[in-house]
């Protein structure tokens, strides 16, 4: 766009749902403003300043949904992690299409139920919560009313983790293998993520004095490109975790100790351990299940909750406590079988 002399063009930025945003402040008020385009958002911006076209207050209230969730998404991009924009412009794009439509103010808990009714056809319930979790924080934002429409009930399935027996299996299969470091760190508490962003010229690993320092985490952005960022899931996800043996020496057998640790993507590393689970016979976990073997493992050494929380960077008692059920639950179950076996056996001795 030419511009006028001594006319500043307004700069206008493009939002992770693709539509452009210019942020307008005029006489004390601010007017934000969403196009489709670039040039449509700069132009309109200038014909509000140029007094070409009135401008109309619009309340968040009567702006359709899906505009709201650009401006609250374009008021709090800069604290949220590029996955957590990445999710919520999932939603937008994919979710709740009537709703998307219609102006904030006019959806009421009625009309959420049953655009929730219809959600739960094509979706999981898990994902038709999540995704309300979202648009009903954006509404209240927008309207400043909650609504709370009945949501499905989401079955939380049992986390699987390789006990003791199956652990001791799976690390003498992978001894020496390429999958070898990844299994370790997932199973010394590493997300997927955090392994991801290790770097041995930041000094992630230690072994002089033998920790892993957690220091941020490898995430997808909104374009599916995988970018660095300094926060880690929680604030204790930042932490130093102890290096345990076997990991010891499979890193100090790396020849070059530069740049990073697991130079893979983290889809890669869940193929790699899944296919590693397979040839050693035991359940494919993936990485988040080696994690909660971590747990599990922590429960036979009775390790204290706290020193868990801690090596394994989880945010509260509730959640450790939540895993701790199910390790519970699995070894319950285990224990049953061989009493109950027993019995069936006894008049075959």
């Amino acid at each position: 766009m030419k511009q006028k002399k001594g006319v500043k063009i307004p700069t206008a930025r493009q939002l992770p749902s693709g539509n452009w945003f210019v942020q307008l402040r005029i006489n004390g008020e601010s007017i934000p403003i969403t196009e489709p385009t670039e040039r449509e958002a700069i132009a309109k911006a200038m014909a509000i300043k140029d007094g070409i076209i009135k401008h109309k207050r619009i309340a968040n209230a009567d702006r359709s949904l899906t505009e709201a969730i650009d401006l609250w998404i374009a008021d709090n991009e800069h604290r949220l992690s590029p996955a957590t924009v990445r999710g919520y412009v999932s939603c937008q794009k994919n979710g709740f299409p009537k709703l998307m439509r219609m102006a904030c103010g006019k959806i009421t808990e009625k009309v959420a139920a049953a655009a929730i009714n219809e959600e739960c056809k094509h979706y999981s319930a898990k994902t038709v919560v999540n995704r309300w979790g979202f648009i009903g924080q954006v509404l209240e934002w927008a309207t400043g009313e909650r609504i709370s429409p009945m949501l499905p009930q989401v079955v939380t399935k049992m986390p699987e983790f390789l006990d003791q027996e199956e652990l001791d299996t799976f690390l003498d299969y992978i001894e020496g293998k390429p999958v070898e470091i990844t299994a370790l760190l997932a199973i010394s508490s590493l997300r997927r993520s955090e392994i991801a962003a290790l770097d041995w010229d930041n000094g992630d690993i230690d072994l002089k004095y033998g920790w892993i320092h957690v220091r941020g985490a490898v995430v997808p952005d909104k374009d599916h490109k995988m970018v660095k960022k300094d926060e880690n899931k929680n604030e204790t996800s930042r932490r130093d975790v102890p290096i345990i043996d076997p990991l010891h020496r499979a890193l100090s057998a790396v020849e070059h100790k530069t740049g990073r640790v697991v130079p893979q993507h983290p889809a890669t590393m869940l193929s790699r351990i899944n296919a590693a689970c397979r040839g050693a016979g035991v359940p494919e976990v993936g990485c988040h299940g080696l994690r909660h073997s971590f747990a599990s493992l922590c429960q036979i050494l009775k390790m204290p909750p706290i020193a868990i929380m801690e090596i394994g960077g989880w945010k509260d008692r509730a959640t450790m406590d939540k895993i701790y059920t199910h390790v519970s639950k699995r070894t319950k179950e285990k224990y049953a079988n061989q009493f109950t076996e027993h019995f069936k056996n006894r008049k075959s001795n």
